[in-house]
This record gives C-alpha cells, structure tokens and sequence, in this order.
C-alpha cells in the first residue's frame, strides 16, 4: 500500500529517532546532519543496518547512535567516489581498445583513411541473434522518408557515428560553395548545401560539409539568390548547420577537435558515451571483438567470454549511472532485466536472489574485478575498516545486516578478493 508522509522540522526529525531509542548526544550536529545530508538518505537508507530485527516496530537495537548512520553513510559514499573513478578506467580502456584495433585494421593508409569510422561498410551490423535489441536496435537503420520516398538513415535508431547532427552556429568568416535553395512554405528561408571553408565563431578554422538553414528575418544584412554551383561569403550570419556527419559535428561542438580536418578515431571516440560504446560494439568484426575482450579482462573468448564481457559492461553502465546521482551503492541490485550469464554466475560463484537474475553488491564487485583495469583494493580496504570498527565498538550485530545488504559472508570474502 502506498505511504503518506508529512513535513517535519529538523527538530521533530531529532525527536523521532530519539523515540526509536537512537542515542543524540548533540542535537545541533545531528539537525546540520539531517539539513546537510538529507534526512531520506541517511536515516530510511540506512536503518535496516541499526534496527532492531527482533521487534516488529521501529526500534533501534541497544546502543546505537547517530554516528552509527553517519558512519554507514559516509562509507557508502567513499565507496561511490572510488567506483566512479574506477568505473572510468575500464571506460578509458574500452574507447581505447576500441579506436586502436579499428584503426589497425581499416585506417592503415595515411590520413585518407582517418574517417573510415564512419563508413558502414567496416562494420557488420548485427541483428537479434548478435545480442540484445536495446543495443543491436540502435546500431544501423534506414527509414523511407514520407515526402520523397528515398531510403534514409533513421537517427533515432542509428548510432551517431553513422547519423546526420545538427548545430546552431555564428559565423565569423565562412565561405560556402554549393547549392541555395529558398523554403517553399516561407520565402525568407534558405537552404545553402555544400561545403564551408573557415571559422565559425569560437572555433578554429576548419572545413566542414553540410545544410546551413538561414532566416533573412534575423540576418537582414544577408542576400540570398537560389541557384547551382554558387560562391558566397557568410560573415557574421546565424543559423543552423544540418545533415552534418559526425566528425563535422564535433569540429563544432567541440573546440579541442577544432584543429584536426579528419579528425581520428582516437580522437572521436572521447566523446562517445558507455552506452554508445556497448553499441558499437555490438558491430564491430569479430575478430576486433574478441582481442578487445581478450585483452580487457579474464574472458574466455572459447567459453562465453564475449557474453560476459557484455554482460559486465551492462552492470557497469547501470552502476555507472547510480554513482554519477548520488544513489546508495552500498543497497545496489543489478535490474531485474538483466540476465546474469550463466558462465559468469558459475566461475565466480554468485548468488542470484533468483534463476540467474538480481545480484548484490559484493557479486557486482566480483564481476567488475574480472576487468584488468577494475581494482576494487580501495573498496575493500573500506569496508574491512568499516567491520573492524564496528568490531571494536562491540557492534557485530551491524556488521551482520550489512553482510546480508551486501550479499557477502563474514569478512573472508573480502579478504579473498581478487586486488
């Protein structure tokens, strides 16, 4: 059943946990606690670890204070912390496998080869049976467009290396050599196709090839004549840039690619997010496939390597996701859609809560340690500090509701981890 619950001030909040038998010795840390932290977060995330389990209302067991939920608290956070930073070292390394062993194989040839990534052709693209349709969906499809019957890239389910972009732009000194068009539904709309050469306010001087859609209402210093093959300084004009290929689109966007007329792999791929990644990678050759699986990790290529290697990038990007708002990792469970390979489940001995679905924190640590370049040492250290400490202040009950949160056993596992 759905719950109500009402306002209340930062002194009714002390009072109520001091009902619950929670020990404040100093009210005022305690209210900047729950006006600092919030009260949701520190209190509802963490009282199952200092509740009473024996006694069915809300009762914290003997001895318990404040500093018990801020410590928890404070834990769970210094664990996000590092999960972030090493969440983006196997992102690093992934782009990096990625744009290397593509380059190897189809960029071997000189700078005439630097824009090969978008080229389709050096892709194979995949269907249902290559792996999830949330990721093979959104690699290459074409659509017939309404108005002129012609086949064409559908942006909402091409991945952006393969689609047209758009940007709204300044000019500063731009030549345009091409075509003009004038909108039929509004004679102070012009369509100008062709190639741009020079700069665009805020970036470099550069080339670019596109559709740039101008309105005369806004640019009145500006004459446009339709016509074929046409030469025409742009100089101070607004507008906006269509049908751009990726690569243009991240000269402009982008000033430290600016620079570079083809801009490499290398180079494009730092603007492409975890979840464009796993797409990618869904069509790239086999062979590209299995040395960036070989190298990244302990995947067997012979033994369900590849489909673990996907399945860890998957609870990676969920994780990912969780620690960049600020979510509770310590409560973390991977999403009920996602299956759990069964070959992952059984050589690093997860416990699902159910079939091979719904994994918990510390199994989560194990996969994303399969990684070489995941180390999970820091997180470790933390949490055996945290159960030590408890130790020491005689709270073993605690250790024990955060071993079920976590889904480990005792402190040996810990101990046994792979650094």
């Amino acid at each position: 059943m759905a719950r109500e619950k009402e306002f209340s001030t930062l002194n009714r909040q002390v009072e109520i946990q001091q009902s619950r038998n929670l020990k404040i010795d100093d009210t005022e840390t305690a209210k900047k606690i729950f006006a600092t932290k919030n009260y949701f977060n520190i209190i509802n995330g963490f009282e199952t670890l200092i509740l009473n389990d024996q006694i069915p209302e809300k009762v914290y067991s003997n001895r318990k204070n404040i500093k018990d939920f801020y410590r928890a608290y404070q834990l769970d956070k210094d664990i996000s912390e590092q999960l972030f930073l090493q969440i983006a070292n196997v992102e690093t390394e992934l782009k990096t496998r990625i744009a290397y062993y593509f380059c190897k194989k189809y960029c071997n040839d000189g700078i005439s080869d630097n824009l090969k990534y978008e080229d389709i052709n050096c892709y194979t693209i995949p269907n249902s049976s290559h792996g999830s349709p949330r990721y093979t969906s959104y690699f290459y499809n074409t659509r017939t467009n309404n108005r002129t019957q012609v086949r064409e890239i559908n942006p909402k389910n091409t991945h952006k290396l393969f689609s047209n972009h758009a940007i709204n732009i300044r000019t500063h000194q731009l030549t345009f050599v091409g075509d003009i068009s004038q909108n039929k539904n509004n004679q102070n709309h012009y369509f100008l196709k062709g190639r741009f050469t020079g700069t665009i306010k805020g970036i470099k001087a550069n080339e670019f090839g596109g559709t740039f859609s101008i309105d005369l209402n806004t640019n009145s210093n500006l004459t446009l004549t339709p016509g074929s093959n046409l030469t025409l300084q742009l100089s101070n004009i607004t507008g906006k840039l269509l049908k751009l290929s990726y690569s243009d689109f991240c000269k402009i966007k982008y000033p430290y690619i600016s620079s570079y007329k083809s801009p490499p792999f290398w180079v494009i791929i730092n603007t492409l997010m975890l979840n464009d990644l796993i797409v990618l990678f869904h069509g790239l050759n086999n062979d590209i496939q299995n040395n960036i699986v070989r190298d990244m990790g302990d995947f067997d290529i012979n033994n369900g390597g590849k489909e673990e290697f996907i399945c860890a990038l998957e609870i990676l990007i969920d994780l990912r996701n969780l620690t960049a708002h600020y979510g509770l990792v310590t409560r973390y469970r991977t999403p009920r859609n996602l299956s759990i390979v069964t070959t992952l489940k059984q050589r690093l001995n997860l416990q699902p809560k159910s079939n091979n679905k719904v994994i918990r924190f510390y199994d989560v640590i194990k996969i994303l340690s399969t990684f070489h370049s995941f180390s999970n040492s820091k997180i470790r250290k933390k949490v055996i500090y945290y159960i030590n400490f408890n130790k020491l202040l005689f709270k073993n009950d605690i250790n024990e509701r955060f071993y079920r949160r976590i889904g480990a056993q005792k402190l040996s596992p810990w101990l046994q981890m792979k650094k």
